[in-house]
């Protein structure tokens, strides 16, 4: 255990028998931890079937087994059809279950460029993530939707290329006919 000063101890709290010096974040919490598989998707949702409940409790969020769960930019990640291991926690705004599948990065340098480095927090795992059952992380590099339909991919590379050289093709056809017309007004006028 840490020693503090008498008023440091009296704003710190205690958590696990660690001392959590005051102006550290709360440890963050899910409410519900749970197997569940994806149903639907929109641009900030994800619809899951749950399959098994871990954790916690889900009363007040699910609607016969079916649960929705806010992701925002996130749920491009996630695969319909495939199962997650989803620890999810309570927008304190809207009420609603909110998950994520990448750790948010630290803003601006974190706590250096204020010169917060004093403060010493305890780091915690974010319970508040969305994994594969096994516990592995969810592939979320910025290529992964694209590399996980190669169709697609090879679409939006080929597609330009095919009207570039239609526009090409006709332009030129286009320059021909003129060039004839011209040489043909030339030999009548002439």
């Amino acid at each position: 255990m840490v020693a503090t000063t008498p008023v440091a101890a009296a704003s710190a709290q205690f958590i696990d028998d660690e001392v959590v010096p005051a102006g550290c974040p709360p440890r963050p919490e899910a409410v519900g931890v749970f197997v569940g598989e994806v149903q639907q998707r929109d641009v900030r949702a994800a619809r899951f079937a749950v399959v098994e409940v871990r954790a916690g409790s889900l009363e007040g969020h699910v609607v016969e087994r079916l649960v929705d769960v806010d992701y925002f930019a996130d749920v491009r990640f996630l695969v319909d059809g495939e199962r997650y291991l989803v620890g999810a926690g309570v927008d304190p705004l809207t009420g609603r279950l909110v998950s994520k599948v990448r750790a948010p990065e630290p803003r601006f340098g974190g706590n250096q460029v204020v010169a917060l480095d004093q403060l010493r927090c305890p780091r915690y795992a974010d319970p508040v993530m969305t994994l594969h059952p096994d516990g592995s992380s969810v592939e979320s590099g910025v290529l992964t939707p694209l590399l996980r339909e190669p169709g697609r991919l090879l679409l939006a590379v080929v597609t330009p290329a095919v009207w570039a050289f239609a526009l090409l093709a006709v332009l030129s056809a286009l320059r021909l006919v003129i060039v004839a017309g011209l040489r043909r007004a030339a030999r009548a006028s002439g």
